[in-house]
């Protein structure tokens, strides 16, 4: 599910929305901006309210389609929450994953071009920590 802020990170995703897409094949869910930045490219999304009720992201997630949520906050509301704080708020407590850094979501989206998921397995600290020794020629 993907909830960009400015016009200009809508744009500068497009290369990655456009792969997961075409090239993994996945359903793009997205908020109404988005959506609408995504179909003038050419790339298909469902469109999705923010708020709750029928059609929208919260509802989206609660319901069980969104495996990932990309949220980049940019606005605030009435209380000083960041926009898309509900959509947020629902996948952290439903254990979504989450993402609020566009950086970081450019890398997942190309980790996820060069490696599936199956090949993906979870590793321990220790694991982790005895693959970068040999990289670094430590080990």
């Amino acid at each position: 599910m993907l909830s960009l802020g400015p016009l200009q990170e809508k744009y500068w995703f497009a290369d990655e929305a456009r792969v997961i897409a075409e090239e993994l094949g996945l359903p793009i869910y997205a908020t109404a901006g988005m959506a609408e930045a995504l179909h003038g490219l050419g790339i298909i999304a469902t469109r999705l309210e923010k708020r709750d009720g029928p059609g929208s992201a919260v509802r989206a997630i609660q319901e069980g389609k969104v495996d990932l949520v990309i949220n980049i906050p940019v606005e605030y509301d009435d209380l000083g929450r960041p926009d898309g704080y509900w959509i947020r708020r629902v996948a952290v407590d439903l254990g979504v994953p989450l993402i609020t850094d566009l950086q970081l979501t450019r890398a997942v989206v190309e980790a996820l071009r060069h490696h599936s998921v199956r090949e993906l397995k979870t590793k321990s600290y220790d694991e982790f920590l005895n693959r970068m020794k040999w990289y670094s020629g430590l080990g």
